[in-house]
């Protein structure tokens, strides 16, 4: 069982790096810092390029979901003319801080509790 979901794949694809990236250039727009509510979007999706070969993609959302997969692909190129995508979809690194500390907080509480009761039950006359 999955606690936390990631998942990765290799993908294969006869298409050259310069041609996924102009297919992913023309699927997806371009990668925004800032969150703007009234901002227009042409497509459903953001990317961005770090460095040559690897690129991050996103979701665009209209509400708050931060468990929505942050996806990052990194081009290889393979002796035999194609490329090899690796993609890894993981949650956010903030919404697995945020999940860890809500986890604690619970567990915390239990113990707590149990701690309680425990002494309730040892100071309870006979």
């Amino acid at each position: 069982m999955k606690l936390l979901p990631y998942r990765r794949y290799e993908l294969v694809t006869p298409y050259g790096e310069e041609e996924i990236l102009a297919m992913i250039g023309d699927r997806f727009d371009r990668w925004k810092c800032l969150y703007t509510f009234f901002r227009s979007h042409r497509h459903p999706y953001e990317a961005r390029v770090l460095g040559g070969e690897t690129i991050e993609l996103r979701r665009i959302i209209h509400y708050r979901n931060s468990f929505l997969p942050q996806v990052r692909m990194i081009l290889r190129p393979d002796p035999c003319g194609r490329v090899r995508m690796d993609v890894t979809m993981r949650l956010h690194d903030v919404t697995i801080v945020f999940l860890a500390l809500w986890v604690l907080g619970v567990l915390s509480y239990y113990v707590r509790m149990i701690e309680n009761l425990i002494s309730m039950l040892g100071t309870m006359p006979r």
